[in-house]
């Protein structure tokens, strides 16, 4: 009896053993199943907040089983030129730029939405309601996607066009334009959030005087930026990503000054007049952070938007999220 006992515990000691090996081999497989990922933004656009929100949160990332590294770069030239060089995985930005890029053969996808908000003429007449409101005037304008979509829903909605019925002046920003519709030598600026925020609260004179929801066929949101990544993500290391993303900004928005704060320290970059300019727009809900993977609704939309700017008959339809 007594040897059959010593080798009965003695088979339990050693399935004692094997299961604890099992378990430590789990531990370690899970551990190691992290994906690593990059993302970037830039020093001074505070619509980079929740990357670097995310990026301090070593927990929430735990969580989704991903590690995520936040690169800030000084510009957008050097952000742009590293990502089409294939320094980092992802970049948030509009559509419509990245589709061209995808065009000409990019391997990138669009990983999640990011921000809906509206391309705002900010000026010092009253608000725009017909053609006449614009007829004749100069408009100050970033150059890009976002402007030829905004462009093609004026001319749908009041028959105007660029060089037919108004002017635009190039512009490289928003603060740019500004300066001109100060100056005199334009009469509306075009830009978004949170940058339109900023110039309402310096400068009390300007107003919002014309909104893309205004000349949007039903009123809807305009995504303005999405995450767009490389093709080498796996389908989990983006859906993980996205959601671990999507809890950032839940965080963001319920504490929008602590979270923009965050940023400054991180930057390293100096607030100055932009102090909670962020915090500001996103509690007014001007600018509306909202990260998920696309349903057939916002696939929808940001094909349409983006049929105007680049021929979808160029761009890969896995492009869209498909």
């Amino acid at each position: 009896m007594g040897t059959l006992n010593s080798a009965c515990r003695a088979m339990l000691r050693s399935a004692v053993v094997c299961a604890g090996l099992v378990a430590a081999g789990l531990a370690a497989t899970s551990a190691q199943a992290a994906d690593k990922v990059s993302i970037a933004g830039l020093t001074t656009d505070l619509g980079g907040v929740p990357l670097v929100v995310l990026g301090q949160d070593k927990e929430l990332q735990a969580k989704h089983n991903i590690e995520v590294d936040v690169k800030l770069y000084p510009t957008v030239p050097t952000v742009w030129t590293a990502f089409t060089a294939g320094e980092f995985d992802m970049l948030p930005g509009g559509a419509a730029g990245f589709a061209a890029f995808a065009a000409k053969g990019g391997p990138v996808r669009i990983i999640s939405t990011y921000a809906t908000a509206n391309a705002d003429l900010i000026g010092k007449t009253d608000k725009i309601t017909s053609a006449d409101g614009l007829k004749g005037k100069k408009v100050a304008v970033p150059m890009g996607g976002l402007w030829k979509l905004t462009a093609a829903q004026i001319k749908a909605k009041y028959g105007l066009e660029p060089g037919n019925g108004y002017e635009v002046v190039p512009v490289p920003n928003l603060l740019a334009g500004v300066t001109q519709v100060l100056a005199g030598t334009a009469d509306f600026a075009m830009g978004w959030e949170p940058d339109t925020t900023r110039v309402l609260l310096t400068y009390p004179e300007l107003k919002i005087v014309l909104q893309s929801a205004d000349v949007r066929p039903a009123g809807e949101p305009t995504h303005i930026q999405v995450v767009v990544g490389y093709n080498r993500m796996s389908d989990e290391a983006a859906r993980n990503f996205a959601a671990a993303l999507g809890e950032a900004v839940k965080k963001v928005r319920a504490d929008p000054k602590a979270a923009e704060d965050t940023f400054w320290k991180v930057s390293g970059g100096d607030a100055g007049t932009q102090k909670y300019v962020f915090a500001n727009a996103v509690s007014a809900g001007r600018y509306n952070l909202d990260v998920h993977e696309l349903t057939p609704e916002d696939r929808a939309l940001i094909k349409a938007d983006t049929s105007i700017v680049v021929p979808l008959d160029t761009v890969p339809d896995t492009f869209f999220g498909k």
